[in-house]
């Protein structure tokens, strides 16, 4: 079954809004069977990361060989700006995996027409802590169509399968 993509939205919506005031709010989120978390951090985010090269063990320099990595680490040489990027996204990765809570929140959520799942809807909810209310993205006809769009939410993308 083929359902224009403006019907999938519009299902999604009103089964949001109709868990609004949920005693578990926007419980249709989380609740609805074969729905995905997933967790996020933009470009922006991982500028305001601070990073301080000696916190961090061997296994964040892997893009790092052993005499660069002596360089950085004993303060003879600052790690360049691309240094600086890879590194912020292998410590973003791997806080996403630890499930740091500063990163963004959404879901895929199944959307169904009549008894049958028709389509996947993205909904973005902002900061893990303080969760915004959700706000849908779009709708899509296949979930990889929507992960695809949940990864280009962010810089660094964690799906929750």
């Amino acid at each position: 079954m083929h359902v224009p993509i403006i019907l999938l939205e519009e299902t999604a919506a009103k089964c949001l809004y109709a868990t609004q005031n949920d005693e578990e709010q926007w419980s249709y989120l989380f609740r609805t069977e074969g729905n995905q978390e997933f967790w996020y951090y933009t470009t922006d985010d991982l500028e305001d990361l601070e990073i301080e090269v000696a916190d961090y063990g061997q296994d964040f320099f892997t893009d790092f060989d052993n005499q660069r990595l002596a360089q950085i680490s004993n303060g003879e040489d600052e790690p360049s700006p691309e240094e600086l990027s890879k590194l912020r996204k292998t410590v973003a990765r791997w806080q996403l995996e630890q499930g740091y809570d500063d990163a963004r929140t959404g879901f895929i959520v199944p959307v169904s027409v009549g008894s049958v799942v028709a389509g996947y809807a993205v909904f973005d909810c902002g900061r893990i802590e303080g969760f915004d209310d959700p706000a849908l993205v779009s709708a899509y006809h296949s979930i990889e169509e929507a992960r695809k769009a949940a990864r280009d939410m962010g810089e660094v993308v964690h799906i929750f399968v």
